[in-house]
């Protein structure tokens, strides 16, 4: 049975709104090449998608994520840099609670060193938002499109911000067509992916 003091102690735990789009904001980006590398963005807009699924889908399994990130970065990423979603995947773990690995005390490697891939492959990882963050997420619609026009803000040009939004399917809430589903294959037009939320994509496009 929970205490006064536990409860006190969850309570101050919680996550509120503002103290997540803090956190957001101070994501550390790579600028090694003297260029924003957008991989956590991407990753993130990706988990941001999942939200709307219900709590089965806070967790993105490596090789599902591997899949999507490449065609993500074929169209929004760096051009000439290769699609790496092993750096975002462990390195947002350092970023003030965001971002979480179940299976992290199975991991040969810390968190200041990137992932192996070989490693993250056998071991079967998942990663996702926090279960705190997700519950806020999941509660708060308006919070995923704020969240969304953030990093869309922050990271890429205006005139991709919707192609974005389309390919990682955002939606206000659970649809049909799973994130799962794989994405339209290579060499199809962005502008071809299926949203499941229009309205959605609008308050997004126009926060």
């Amino acid at each position: 049975m929970a205490t006064a003091r536990n409860v006190g102690f969850l309570a101050r735990r919680q996550v509120t709104a503002e103290q997540f789009l803090e956190r957001l904001a101070a994501v550390r980006i790579d600028r090694s090449h003297g260029a924003r590398a957008p991989h956590k963005p991407l990753l993130l807009l990706l988990a941001l998608g999942r939200v709307g699924l219900g709590p089965e889908s806070r967790l993105i399994p490596y090789e599902t994520a591997d899949e999507r990130f490449k065609e993500l970065w074929e169209d929004f990423g760096r051009p000439g840099a290769p699609p790496r979603v092993h750096y975002p995947f462990g390195r947002l773990r350092n970023d003030d609670r965001l971002w979480e690995i179940p299976e992290e005390s199975q991991l040969s490697t810390g968190r200041s060193e990137d992932l192996r891939v070989s490693e993250a492959k056998g071991l079967g990882i998942t990663g996702g938002f926090r279960q705190d963050v997700h519950d806020l997420l999941s509660s708060d619609a308006d919070l995923v499109s704020r969240t969304a026009h953030q990093i869309l803000t922050e990271h890429f040009p205006p005139s991709i911000h919707q192609d974005i939004v389309e390919a990682v399917r955002l939606a206000a809430g659970p649809s049909s067509h799973g994130l799962d589903e794989p994405m339209p294959r290579r060499g199809r037009k962005v502008r071809e992916y299926t949203p499941r939320d229009s309205r959605f994509r609008r308050d997004v496009l126009e926060a």
